[in-house]
């Protein structure tokens, strides 16, 4: 994505710009505008709802899964995350097929599994927008629900963070 300019139209003053620079594109040159709606990403009512549940599960699950919180939260990125994103937008294909390389060049179990930690950690939930995310909660809570017959606790003021 380099060599991209991008313009939120907040104001006349980044409208005049955005314009300006248009202006100055020479006919037939190698550029592309797009007009696209801005991203909305998770909010951050989602992710205070994620990492309560992460440390839910760090407290419910001890001694079962030995995971910690940190450890919850790359769980769920690496089961869930790929498909949403993928589904939201085509820029992430690069980045899977990047990270899908890495991985099948991976030389032996260790390089593998720390290829897979590398690529988890990579992804950032605020990549995604808050439907997808939506998504994703629902996603954690029908696992957990599923796979540990654990109820995961929504605090009423954040009821709305699951729902789309």
């Amino acid at each position: 994505m380099s060599g991209q300019t991008a313009y939120h139209l907040e104001t006349d003053e980044i409208r005049a710009n955005c314009l300006r620079e248009i202006s100055m594109l020479p006919i037939k040159s190698n550029k592309m505008v797009v007009i696209k709606d801005k991203k909305q990403t998770r909010s951050e009512a989602q992710l205070r709802l994620k990492w309560m549940w992460c440390g839910f599960l760090a407290k419910e699950r001890a001694g079962n899964e030995g995971r910690d919180r940190e450890d919850w939260n790359r769980f769920f990125k690496g089961k869930f995350m790929r498909a949403l994103l993928l589904e939201q937008d085509e820029e992430f294909h690069d980045f899977f097929t990047n990270a899908d390389r890495l991985l099948e060049s991976a030389a032996d179990e260790e390089n593998r599994n720390w290829a897979k930690k590398t690529i988890i950690d990579a992804m950032k939930t605020e990549w995604l927008n808050t439907k997808n995310m939506s998504e994703f909660m629902t996603s954690i809570d029908r696992h957990c629900q599923h796979r540990y017959s654990v109820q995961l606790p929504i605090p009423d003021d954040l009821k709305w963070a699951v729902e789309k």
